[in-house]
């Protein structure tokens, strides 16, 4: 009887192990796998997600079959807690409120999710206290720079299921920029190479566009999207929206990979504005989605904007 006993419970124990092991291969394995193609086809909704440090979460967010939702974590940045340079070890600081697992869980339950990592230098997001500010810099060695971010990222990428790469650079030091189209070009070439990401995009605006023109000049290939920021422009009506996107479509030559953009709730054109310009270049240009700066906000307007767009996508 006791034999009998002790090989039921074994049996149930191995049976409860193996279902243990499918449920961590199916959570933990790399999403990647499941798809390789950096775009389906479908319009995309870019969402910055976590900046802010408000306890923002990615569980309630409307999310259809229609569009390919794409979540931005912001930031990921090569510097220590104090805001040091780190050469290139990158490391995550959103919102704590966002996890591996609760990312997992989204992207198992809704198969038309991405999420990219967002690289930045800005050190209100390293450290609560007054520190120097964190720019982008002129690595000593570059391609040890590209060597700790590639493997930094990999790892990152892995653990915190990311399909892309985002580059949001925003602060560059006094002629400190020499070297940024190498490095930022050879990291995404090599994260793609490697199969570690598909997806990479870039976030430049006016007081940044020259070196961001440059990066995507010499490195269009490995970059899906042009998410420039054209709230930061001072546009104040639909007309002017729609010819500078035509614009900076045109100079960077970056046609059906330039979204349209907007900031909550902030700066730019808004509500019901920001839809005309939307409808317009979904009828006469090849827009493939927006970026929305960005989900922190929109959680506090039950995501009224995100809900908006999914239905004049699928429209």
């Amino acid at each position: 009887m006791e034999a009998r006993r002790l090989c039921r419970i074994l049996i149930v124990e191995w049976a409860i192990q193996t279902v243990l092991l499918m449920l961590a291969d199916k959570t933990t394995a790399n999403p990647l796998q499941r798809d390789t193609n950096a775009t389906s086809g479908k319009k995309v909704i870019m969402d910055y997600i976590g900046a802010s440090g408000i306890d923002i979460t990615v569980t309630g967010v409307p999310i259809t079959d229609s569009v390919d939702f794409y979540f931005i974590l912001a930031f990921a940045i090569d510097a220590s807690p104090t805001a040091h340079p780190q050469n290139g070890i990158f490391e995550p600081y959103w919102s704590t409120k966002i996890t591996p697992n609760s990312i997992a869980a989204l992207k198992l339950k809704h198969r038309n999710v991405k999420v990219l990592i967002s690289l930045a230098g800005d050190s209100q997001y390293v450290s609560d206290t007054k520190q120097p500010q964190v720019y982008w810099y002129d690595p000593e060695d570059p391609d040890l720079w590209i060597k700790n971010a590639v493997q930094s990222l990999t790892r990152m990428a892995k653990q915190w299921y990311a399909d892309g790469i985002d580059l949001n650079y925003e602060n560059f030091h006094a002629n400190k920029y020499k070297k940024f189209t190498y490095c930022l070009g050879q990291l995404i070439t090599q994260l793609k190479q490697k199969q570690v990401i598909t997806v990479a995009s870039m976030a430049p605006y006016l007081k940044t566009t020259l070196l961001y023109q440059d990066l995507y000049q010499n490195y269009s290939g490995v970059f899906d999207y042009l998410n420039y920021q054209f709230y930061a422009d001072d546009l104040f009506s639909v007309s002017q929206y729609v010819n500078y996107f035509r614009e900076v479509v045109g100079k960077y030559r970056a046609y059906g990979k330039t979204t349209a953009s907007i900031q909550l709730y902030n700066q730019g054109l808004q509500g019901k504005q920001f839809m005309s310009v939307v409808t317009e270049l979904l009828k006469n240009d090849s827009l493939p989605g927006v970026m929305i700066w960005d989900l922190d906000a929109s959680s506090t307007k039950h995501y009224v904007t995100e809900t908006a767009l999914q239905a004049l996508f699928s429209a």
